[in-house]
């Protein structure tokens, strides 16, 4: 309620935004150009200061110091943008190659190599100190431990690493069989797939499949936040096909596959399209969930 006449502010200079909690959010885009750069820049400091002026107003304080910017694009064509920073009344805001939002580490070209790497360092640690003190707990305790501590980092977010590349995906699943093998006492050497059998986990690409068909099914049924929804087009056709009775969704096109094939558009409609029926007419969550572990379970098992 406090912050709502801010949002009515960053409408009036055309920008988009996300707010959650107290994190704020200023979203713009311009052309890859020179003008379109420096017009978009120019933009982005007039909106800054007059939200710099509202909270001032407000009684609150805008920390440049914690107030980062993060220019996203191509490889290509960040190499030609002409412009490294904002100017914000007195303090200078440089663009960084990576930045954290929410806990997810967001870099300039979408790779999430930095988020990658984060993860695989902190869960190594925790994998290391849970590691050395096995022989001194039960199986039930470092299950526990490896549930709050590895896999629940493994799983935020992750609907975000949908389509990183397979070295990315290895590396995460690697963390993944080293916290199996430590609750189950195997030996290295051993075959991984018995081991997360027995633990009835899913691997690294089909929990992030998994969260990714949550996500959709919520949408498909108009409960996900409203800047999902509106993504996602039901497909349909004049005739009387038999594909209108599958619940298809609409594949959009795209120009870049490094971009185009990751979104949520792009990517809930193809692994929407090739779930069973069965699945897509589950009446609640709840129920899909369930159905879609096992389904995702018995496809790799």
């Amino acid at each position: 309620m406090f912050t709502k006449p801010l949002g009515k502010l960053l409408t009036q200079h055309d920008m988009n935004h996300h707010f959650y909690a107290d994190d704020s959010q200023i979203i713009d885009f311009c052309h890859p150009d020179t003008t379109s750069q420096n017009q978009a820049c120019s933009s982005m400091e007039k909106c800054v200061t007059d939200v710099k002026s509202w909270m001032d107003r407000n009684m609150l304080k805008l920390n440049s110091d914690k107030t980062e910017i993060l220019l996203v694009g191509p490889p290509r064509r960040l190499q030609n943008c002409t412009v490294n920073h904002l100017e914000i009344e007195q303090s200078s805001i440089v663009f960084k190659t990576s930045v954290r939002n929410l806990g997810l580490i967001m870099d300039s070209n979408l790779s999430m190599e930095s988020h990658v790497s984060s993860l695989c360092k902190t869960c190594s640690y925790h994998l290391r100190n849970i590691g050395s003190i096995r022989h001194l707990i039960t199986e039930d305790a470092a299950l526990t431990l490896v549930r709050c501590l590895i896999l629940s980092r493994l799983d935020y977010c992750n609907s975000a690493l949908n389509g990183i590349t397979k070295e990315q995906s290895q590396r995460l699943q690697r963390i993944q069989n080293k916290a199996a093998r430590i609750v189950c006492k195997t030996n290295p050497r051993d075959h991984i797939s018995p081991v997360l059998t027995s633990l009835h986990w899913l691997r690294i690409n089909e929990r992030i499949e998994f969260k990714l068909l949550c996500l959709t099914y919520q949408a498909v049924n108009g409960t996900a936040p409203s800047y999902l929804n509106e993504l996602i087009h039901h497909h349909s056709s004049s005739k009387n096909l038999r594909s209108n009775e599958k619940s298809l969704l609409t594949v959009p096109n795209y120009n870049l596959k490094t971009f185009g094939a990751r979104t949520f558009q792009y990517s809930a409609a193809v692994s929407w399209n090739n779930l069973p029926i069965h699945l897509k007419k589950c009446p609640s969550l709840s129920t899909f969930k369930t159905s879609l572990k096992t389904y995702l379970f018995r496809r790799y098992v």
